[in-house]
Parts: structure tokens; C-alpha cells; sequence
């Protein structure tokens, strides 16, 4: 059996950790956290753990789906594009193009798919782009930005007080490893 272990990032977010990942014939069968990376030094948070599982699930969709009479139902690619395009002219007609919102995620392709996407939206004429950040890290981009004039990737290691917003580094994608909280406990901070 051909084993190899590459290095890579994960992408499950847009921290990017450093990831050793085993292949055999060349499939992902195992990850842990790279030591050796600066950013998350051999820690990874429960999405970047369950890289694999999401990677090997059996219900992991691999054809376009539509619904008929109650079910999903696999189609071809070609005959889902032009429903979706047909529908969303429809929306359009019906409704104008301010009925249309979309939502770009993190992670996996979505920084770089993202662009088109809000291109997409110019051209449709929707003003309403939206991203998970709405939702996950814009509170705490806006108080860095606030704070400290910029994004930042804190010094934990020289810290003695720090304060936590908009996050929860202790089972999430944080710039703060939780290994590294616990040291600043103990040295009393």
C-alpha cells in the first residue's frame, strides 16, 4: 500500500492551519494539526478535525438534485443549469431583481468564488450580497478595526489581559489556539 504524508492548510475557514494530511493511493484516510505551522502549532478546532468526515460522508452530494413528487431526484448538470436560469428569470419577471439575495459562506473556495458571485448579483441587478461574516466574525473585525486600526493576530505568548470578542476559541476557527489561553492562565493573566 503507497502511504505519503503531504502539508497543507485547511480551508475550512480563512485562518488557514497547517494540516499533515496521510494519503493512501493517493486518498485523504487521516489528518492532524502541522506542529510545525506558526498560526495554529499542531491545534485544530472541530471543522478543521472533521475535514475527513465531510470529505468521505456518504450523503455528501455528488449530481445536481430537484425535487419530484416529494423526493430529491439526481439530474444532469446541463438540465439543472437551465431550470435554475429559467427560475430565476421567473423571479425576476415576477418580482424584480431586489427579490434575489445571495449568501457567499467561508472556507472551501468561497473567498475566490465569491467575486463571481457578487458579479452575478451586479448583473441580475440585486443589491442584496451577503456573507457569513454578517453573522460570525464581523463583530470582532469591527472592534479590531475600532481598537487597534487594523486586523491582528494577537501575541498571546508576551499578553497579560486579553480580551475576547465575537468568539468562542475554545471549540471554534479563533486566532487564539486554545493551548495558548491556557498558558496565559497560568501565568496568571
Amino acid at each position: 500500500m503507497k502511504t505519503e504524508t503531504i502539508s497543507t492548510i485547511c480551508r475550512m475557514c480563512d485562518h488557514g492551519c497547517g494540516l499533515e494530511i496521510t494519503l493512501e493511493h493517493g486518498r485523504p484516510v487521516s489528518l492532524r494539526g502541522s506542529q510545525e505551522h506558526p498560526f495554529n502549532k499542531g491545534w485544530l478546532c472541530a471543522k478543521g478535525r472533521a475535514a475527513l468526515d465531510f470529505l468521505h460522508s456518504p450523503q455528501r452530494l455528488s449530481s445536481p438534485l430537484i425535487r419530484r413528487n416529494g423526493k430529491f431526484v439526481p439530474i444532469e448538470w446541463e438540465d439543472a443549469l437551465t431550470y435554475a436560469a429559467e427560475k430565476l428569470l421567473w423571479v425576476k419577471d415576477q418580482f424584480g431583481p431586489q427579490s434575489l439575495a445571495i449568501y457567499h459562506g467561508e472556507g472551501v473556495g468561497h473567498q475566490e468564488i465569491k467575486y463571481y458571485m457578487k458579479r452575478f448579483a451586479n448583473v441580475y441587478g440585486t443589491p442584496n450580497f451577503m456573507g457569513v461574516g454578517s453573522f460570525c466574525n464581523a463583530s470582532r473585525t469591527l472592534a479590531e478595526i475600532l481598537t487597534f486600526g487594523g486586523l491582528t493576530k494577537p501575541d498571546i505568548s508576551n499578553t497579560h489581559f486579553l480580551i475576547i470578542w465575537g468568539g468562542n476559541p475554545l471549540v471554534s476557527h479563533e486566532p487564539v489556539t486554545p493551548k495558548e489561553l491556557t498558558r496565559l492562565r497560568k501565568r496568571g493573566g
